[in-house]
């Protein structure tokens, strides 16, 4: 099992409306957030689309 992954917004998105964001800790040691990714989530916040921190 990889211990580390990168993650891009659309799989953050879907995990989260799914409740199954969590799984991401249980799968990986450390997840790592592109600068970019952080940026589109931030975006989306000041749209109402939310997700947890």
């Amino acid at each position: 099992m990889p211990r580390m992954v990168i993650i891009n917004t659309s799989p953050i998105q879907y995990l989260h409306q799914l409740g199954l964001i969590n799984i991401l800790n249980s799968l990986y040691g450390k997840v790592h957030l592109p600068e970019e990714v952080s940026e589109e989530i931030e975006q989306g916040k000041l749209e109402s689309i939310g997700l947890e921190a």
